[in-house]
């Protein structure tokens, strides 16, 4: 079986609490630093009701929220919730103008129709829309992420020998008698 198709099925497995960490994680990865998982029970692999599940603050004051879900069933039709729930200034408190995007990040997958019109639904308000499902986020954990596939998943992409400075530098610093790389040099 290829790397690809174990990182689905591992993904079909994942329950919802440790997928939002994985997906939080997918997000750091991707550059974005000032991250709330709104929706996640701190210290724990559970989550707990919110809207959104995770939001993103940007430099330029507006927001990304982000929307998990491990459900197989009516997939559509938890999004519409969500997305309408996002797009509502009485329950996020937060004015629509402010929203940048909603991102959805599921594993599982949209027809092309249902994708199309949970863009059209964040269109009309003005708000950019990016969806994730398994195909997407199997292909970025084998290419660009294998220390996130690594860790939440206990999927071994490769032989380690060709790192991220990051995660060279983390797995340098957890070998016993070896001292830290990420430590500042001074005085000389």
């Amino acid at each position: 079986m290829s790397k690809l198709n174990i990182i689905e099925a591992k993904l079909k497995e994942i329950e919802q609490g440790k997928f939002q960490k994985l997906g939080d994680s997918f997000f750091y990865k991707i550059g974005y630093e000032r991250i709330t998982p709104w929706g996640s029970v701190i210290g724990k692999d559970k989550t707990k009701p919110g809207v959104p599940d995770t939001y993103i603050e940007l430099d330029n004051g507006k927001y990304i929220f982000i929307e998990y879900t491990t459900q197989q069933d009516k997939v559509f039709d938890k999004f519409t919730k969500d997305i309408n729930k996002d797009l509502d200034e009485n329950i996020t408190g937060i004015p629509v103008k402010k929203i940048e995007k909603i991102v959805i990040f599921f594993n599982s997958k949209l027809s092309l129709s249902q994708t199309e019109l949970l863009k059209n639904i964040c269109n009309s308000y003005g708000v950019k829309f990016e969806s994730y499902n398994i195909s997407r986020i199997s292909l970025d954990l084998l290419n660009r992420f294998p220390s996130i596939a690594k860790e939440f998943l206990h999927v071994h992409v490769d032989t380690n020998q060709i790192l991220s400075l990051d995660d060279f530098i983390q797995e340098a610093s957890n070998k016993p008698f070896t001292p830290s790389l990420d430590n500042k040099f001074l005085f000389r």
